[in-house]
């Protein structure tokens, strides 16, 4: 077994990870304290969830995590149960901590994070809740799979030769996280599954920043995936030629101006908080990327007030008799460690039918209809519909 890091690899060979990852039969992430330390990084360990599940096949998938209220960011437990729930839909069954100076309850340098320390405090409490959480619905990433309509484009044609980490600021995770955000639970998908037409359920692919020629069996695999009804959808920044393609409006630059955190790690503007900047990016662009791909994919539970939400669902497919819909409260105040209360009504799609279970309260509601997302008293939820 072994660890790929994404945020802090300076590389000769670009940054194709499904390579790097193949033969591991735990894959296992270390996103350690970036998301709450340094520079917030948001939505990181979400991101690695979606490149780890490239070609998976049936390995298990461990993240470890920064705590926010270990880290003095957060005042009340709940990131934990956040990043759980965030993960279930890439297959994610288990969190730890990297034996590090930082991200751990176990040693190092931060002595105000030792389990002896935070164990009766809110740092204590988070993890206890996430630990609860995994224990009741981890169950969901083993025997279920994330209902992935929609996919990312993640080229090895491209990766092999860009040497910019898979971080913050880079627009596969803009785009990833975004299109988490919407509602569509979207996958990365690699040339080689394309090549070898290994992406049944895919309805949408999205290309975003290609400017190396894919290779002919891929190119050839995208063609036959359009002929045979699939959407290809592509940012401005895409400049190869791909069959059937149709351009949509987003503004996802290459790269931002700014102060590197390190010399790998993408660009933020200085003085400026990520949370902030990706926030303003995605109410810019959310309702552009909506209106391009239409409903297809989409969970078929649906914040009320849309895309702007703070509230964000992903869907799991259980087999022919059961959906899940795993619902987030992705508010925060200063950085993802901390949230705010959110109550929501979550909307059933057009000639979306069956019965409707609220699993975190382990109580039937009957026949599916909207229904009240109460994320005040938890960061996390887990609906069913049979």
């Amino acid at each position: 077994t072994a660890s790929v890091q994404v945020d802090h690899c300076v590389v000769r060979n670009g940054q194709y990870f499904p390579t790097a990852y193949a033969p591991l039969d735990l894959r296992y992430q270390s996103t350690w304290n970036d998301q709450v330390g340094g520079p917030d990084y948001a939505y990181q360990w979400l991101l690695t969830a979606g490149l780890l599940d490239m070609q998976r096949g049936e390995q298990p998938t461990w993240l470890s995590n920064a705590i926010g209220a270990a880290h003095g960011r957060a005042a009340y437990p709940g990131k934990f149960p956040r990043v759980a729930a965030h993960g279930l839909a890439w297959g994610v069954t288990g969190i730890g901590f990297a034996l590090e100076g930082f991200s751990n309850l176990l040693g190092g340098m931060n002595k105000h994070s030792h389990w002896s320390v935070i164990r009766e405090k809110s740092g204590g409490a988070d993890v206890r809740a996430g630990r609860e959480f995994l224990d009741r619905f981890a169950a969901l990433a083993v025997n279920g799979r994330g209902e992935h309509a929609v996919g990312i484009l993640f080229s090895k044609s491209q990766f092999q030769r860009q040497h910019v980490a898979m971080g913050f600021g880079e627009s596969h995770c803009q785009i990833f996280v975004a299109l988490v955000r919407l509602g569509y639970t979207p996958r990365f998908v690699t040339e080689e599954e394309i090549a070898a037409d290994r992406i049944g359920g895919l309805k949408t692919l999205v290309v975003v920043g290609q400017t190396f020629p894919l290779a002919e069996d891929a190119r050839a695999g995208l063609q036959r995936f359009v002929q045979a009804g699939g959407k290809l959808l592509a940012d401005g920044s895409t400049s190869v030629d791909l069959p059937g393609l149709q351009r949509f409006e987003a503004e996802l630059s290459f790269s931002k101006p700014g102060k590197p955190h390190n010399w790998a790690a993408p660009n933020m503007t200085g003085g400026d908080n990520d949370s902030f900047m990706f926030a303003r990016w995605y109410a810019a662009n959310a309702p552009k990327l909506a209106a391009a791909l239409g409903e297809t994919g989409r969970a078929c539970l649906m914040p009320q007030t849309g895309a702007l939400s703070p509230v964000t669902v992903m869907q799991l497919d259980g087999g022919k008799d059961a959906r899940y819909v795993v619902a987030v409260n992705d508010s925060f105040i200063a950085t993802q460690a901390d949230w705010f209360q959110v109550r929501e009504n979550l909307m059933p799609g057009a000639g979306v039918t069956g019965s409707l279970y609220d699993l975190t309260e382990e109580k039937a509601l009957g026949a599916l209809a909207p229904v009240d997302c109460d994320l005040s008293a938890t960061t996390a939820r887990v609906f069913g519909i049979l």
